[in-house]
């Protein structure tokens, strides 16, 4: 690849980049035929966003936790989405209904005017895991590709496409690709909408993340934030993400609705459409089992007894465990996850 770009009579334009550089310098300017059938052009496109991925994967750029996340979540992800429902009283469904609506009321779906959703918008889904989110998206966007670091979530969103295949009538997700989110494998200002659901509060430093969500996102785009938050205060805070750490090691940090607002904004070239105070005023109160959400990341004894523990001890008048539980009518143990969608334009 060097000797090949070394030897051309234009060397000296071709910009000092590394090898992933150079792959995006050079694709960048290859133009295909725009009489070319779409069937090629999108294998075409396909094979540009697969050799950008392979070059820019975690195994060549890697991000701190990203190991740990590619081990729980390789283990988890026959059952990630299957089990769902034993764990959240809201199904999927209804919660990302509550998304595209809470996109929908700052940029209206397939409406005129400077705020309008594209009606050929193409969409990124970063961090997607099996899919939920990129599904959803299909039938607002022109196109959706989905990317995340572990190629077992991927493969069961791709069993699901696998099911859809043939249904015609039913918009579907165009790609799903294995890459690392610090390093996305696209140009800039390639997609439209550009997205993340419930992934945030993995990431170790989701600064650099969100950059290059805004990064790949167009001039006017959208990017959005599908995340769970924290208490306000921050007594309640720290022992909320202490007792969501016992639960899955790779939980980092929920960010109150203000730290998720902030972090829009250091990103840089976002406008935020969803200021904290409104963006809490739409907060989805989603129940969850505690039973239930142990199991689903097989939540060793010991810490299953000390979350148990700190539950049980705010239910008998003591200090806040931040996850405001309560018994239902069976007297399980439950609690609420606040979740928050929010929303800024690309400037």
């Amino acid at each position: 690849f060097n000797v090949a770009v070394g030897s051309t009579n234009r060397a000296s334009t071709i910009p000092d980049l590394d090898l992933p550089g150079h792959v995006d310098w050079i694709l960048s300017r290859q133009r295909v035929p725009e009489d070319t059938h779409p069937h090629t052009m999108k294998a075409t496109r396909a094979l540009h966003v697969g050799l950008r991925a392979a070059l820019r994967s975690p195994t060549n750029q890697s991000s701190t936790n990203l190991a740990a996340i590619q081990a729980e979540f390789q283990r988890q992800a026959s059952w990630f989405e299957a089990d769902w429902g034993g764990r959240s009283k809201t199904p999927n469904e209804d919660i990302m209904s509550w998304v595209l609506g809470s996109i929908n009321a700052v940029a209206p779906f397939n409406a005129d005017g400077p705020s309008a959703f594209p009606k050929n918008a193409r969409a990124l889904d970063v961090a997607c895991g099996t899919g939920v989110f990129t599904r959803a998206l299909a039938p607002v966007c022109g196109s959706v590709i989905g990317i995340d670091a572990t190629e077992a979530m991927l493969g069961q969103a791709r069993a699901v496409e696998e099911r859809f295949d043939g249904a015609e009538d039913t918009p579907r997700p165009e790609q799903y690709i294995c890459g690392d989110a610090m390093a996305l494998p696209f140009d800039s200002g390639t997609f439209d909408v550009v997205g993340t659901r419930l992934a945030v509060h993995h990431f170790p430093d989701p600064l650099p993340i969100v950059r290059e969500m805004s990064r790949v996102c167009a001039p006017g785009g959208l990017v959005v934030i599908v995340d769970l938050v924290s208490d306000d205060d921050p007594v309640a805070a720290a022992e909320h993400n202490r007792l969501e750490i016992l639960r899955d090691p790779t939980h980092t940090t929920s960010l109150s609705v203000a730290g998720l607002e902030e972090l829009l904004k250091d990103a840089g070239s976002l406008d935020v459409l969803t200021p904290a105070a409104d963006a809490s005023a739409r907060r989805l109160q989603n129940v969850m089992d505690l039973e239930g959400w142990m199991e689903s990341t097989q939540t060793s004894a010991d810490a299953q007894q000390k979350i148990i523990q700190a539950i049980e001890a705010e239910l008998s008048g003591g200090a806040t465990s931040g996850m405001h539980p309560f018994r239902d009518e069976d007297s399980r143990l439950c609690f609420t996850h606040q979740y928050i969608t929010m929303i800024a334009r690309k400037v």
